[in-house]
Order: C-alpha cells, then sequence, then structure tokens
C-alpha cells in the first residue's frame, strides 16, 4: 500500500458522446495509478457490479471484491484481461481503467523535447 507521501491525488475526466465522467486518480511517485483504485472507481463510475466483471473474467467474486477492497493486487496479466473483458462490458470504462492505471505514460513530455 502506498503511503500518503508517495500519493497524488486529482481528477480526469472521461467523456463520451452524452456524459462527462469526473473521476479521482490516484498516482504513485512515478505517476503510475493503482489499479485498485482504478478498477474500483471505473466499477463505480460505469455501474458495472463486481459479480459481472467477476463472471466475464471467470473467475470467483471473492478475487474481484478483494481487488477492489485493497487487499490483494491483480497481476499484470490480470490487468491485461480486466481490461479486454471491460472493453467488451463498455469500451469507455476500459478507457478510463487504463487511464486512471497507467495515467499519461505514454504521451510526449513537452519538457523532455530536445
Amino acid at each position: 500500500m502506498l503511503s500518503s507521501e508517495t500519493t497524488k491525488e486529482t481528477v480526469a475526466h472521461v467523456v463520451d458522446v452524452d456524459n462527462i465522467y469526473p473521476v479521482a486518480i490516484l498516482w504513485d511517485d512515478q505517476g503510475m495509478g493503482r489499479a485498485n483504485e482504478a478498477l474500483r472507481q471505473v466499477l463505480e463510475t460505469y455501474g458495472i457490479s463486481q459479480n459481472k466483471l467477476a463472471v466475464a473474467l471467470g473467475i470467483d467474486r471473492s478475487a474481484v471484491f478483494k481487488w477492489v477492497h485493497d487487499q490483494r493486487e491483480p497481476s499484470s496479466e490480470t490487468i491485461v484481461e480486466i481490461t479486454q473483458v471491460l472493453k467488451g462490458l463498455n469500451p469507455l470504462a476500459a478507457k478510463a481503467f487504463v487511464q486512471l492505471y497507467l495515467g499519461s505514460i505514454v504521451e510526449d513530455d513537452p519538457d523532455s523535447e530536445s
């Protein structure tokens, strides 16, 4: 678990044609969002139940519960699977999950250009 000294919170907005969803993002000291918090926020924002995600992943709901309640972190392979399942359930939810988890890691940094 990250200490409050290494965690920053900011707000992003995930936009679809009809709605703008404000979502708080937790970043660690390397700009990476925690998967647990990203998943919890996406499930809440997009109205996807833990059970629905678990069934789509083919796993027990208790595993999703543990991720959402910060008792266990999903593996990198599981994060890929979660993203794929979310894409099938709601493509915007999948995009939000990736954005919340990875942040702007692949965006150009104007300060680093030579």
